[in-house]
């Protein structure tokens, strides 16, 4: 028989909640792995019209540092013509992240949304490593520091990714 949890103390405040403009109207999904010392809890954050993997980092699992978007922001546009860019993209991807030619909504840009983000639990040959999900299928990403998580790391990974798939 399994023994029911006994929780000794419950925090007032929670360890994940809306801060910034990027995840104003939502965080979901947080996943927490430490890697050596430090922990990272992966998130999908949500400003009302766009969904994308966020990040935040902690010593002692009770204070988190977030340290903001890591999944890139493309327009369906933009990530069409990475795509394409030898060849015709996978229709899936277009069944999928196309929503009927709208590009901006309250506002804001759509982005192709980039969410489920989840990373291993150690450093494998130096580099960091993350699963992630563009709808439909689920990518896997390898990065030697996480400040390389920027707009000239996705146009590339996204590049050589549609390429290997089309």
């Amino acid at each position: 028989m399994i023994s029911p949890l006994l929780i000794n103390e419950r925090s007032n405040t929670p360890v994940l909640y809306p801060q910034f403009d990027y995840e104003s109207q939502g965080v979901e999904d947080p996943r927490i792995v430490k890697i050596e010392d430090m922990y990272y809890m992966s998130y999908t954050a949500y400003d009302g019209v766009n969904a994308l993997g966020a990040l935040a980092v902690s010593k002692d699992l009770l204070h988190f540092d977030k340290l903001g978007l890591i999944a890139p922001q493309f327009t369906y546009e933009e990530f069409s013509h990475l795509a394409e860019a030898k060849g015709a993209i996978n229709e899936k991807y277009l069944r999928f992240n196309e929503h009927e030619q709208v590009k901006e909504k309250h506002g804001k840009k759509i982005f192709v949304w980039i969410k489920n983000l989840i990373f291993f639990p150690r450093k494998i040959k130096d580099k960091f490593y993350f699963l992630h999900r563009v709808r439909p299928d689920i990518q896997l990403v390898a990065v030697a520091e996480l400040s390389d998580l920027n707009t000239d790391f996705w146009q590339n990974y996204f590049y050589t990714l549609m390429n290997i798939l089309c």
